[in-house]
């Protein structure tokens, strides 16, 4: 038996570990929100290129068929959040309010093309979307630069891509074409 004594070395290495709060938790409001980016617009397949489609990508919310609130709404979409009926969901562009009051959905449809960002929000009571009690949709448009940017789109989808049902083929064709352009009018002034 003996004494053994240790001695320290040198530090050769060294790990430093710094915490960053990227997601953080919003302790006024009782909302629970989704956002869709302008990137994920541009990238996502939106069969029939409706905006309020996005709405699907959050959970617990899902589209209805705008004709089942009243035939003039046929071709428009409700959103059901949280298994609401669709019709009192507010729908807000750019912080106007879009939503038709007396039969629900939207007074307005938008191209796919002028979003940046959709959110959508659920709560209870939300005092800045007035009126709704089930959630709210919140699009924010595009807004130009002083750089000339553009893009353009065709989804074509026909028979050969259908499902059949014998050997007859499905009568199905859809086209969709489009293209945005943006830039300056009167630099740093009009876009």
């Amino acid at each position: 038996s003996g004494n053994i004594t240790l001695l320290t070395g040198e530090i050769s290495e060294q790990v430093t570990v710094t915490a960053t709060a990227e997601t953080t938790v919003d302790t006024n409001t009782n909302t629970v929100s989704g956002l869709v980016s302008g990137k994920q617009i541009d990238t996502l397949p939106i069969n029939g290129r409706n905006f309020l489609d996005l709405a699907q990508l959050q959970p617990g919310v899902q589209t209805v068929d705008g004709g089942n609130f009243d035939p003039t709404k046929n071709g428009y979409v409700g959103v059901s959040i949280a298994g609401g009926e669709g019709r009192t969901t507010r729908i807000q562009v750019d912080g106007i309010d879009i939503t038709d009051e007396t039969v629900g959905t939207t007074v307005q449809n938008l191209s796919m093309d002028s979003i940046q960002e959709f959110q959508i929000s659920q709560s209870g009571l939300d005092p800045s979307t007035s009126l709704s009690n089930t959630g709210a949709v919140n699009v924010v448009t595009r807004s130009g630069s002083n750089e000339f940017h553009g893009s353009g789109f065709i989804f074509w989808r026909d028979n050969r891509f259908a499902a059949r049902i014998g050997d007859s083929p499905a009568p199905f064709n859809r086209e969709q074409g489009g293209f945005r352009f943006g830039g300056p009018i009167l630099k740093d002034k009009l876009f």
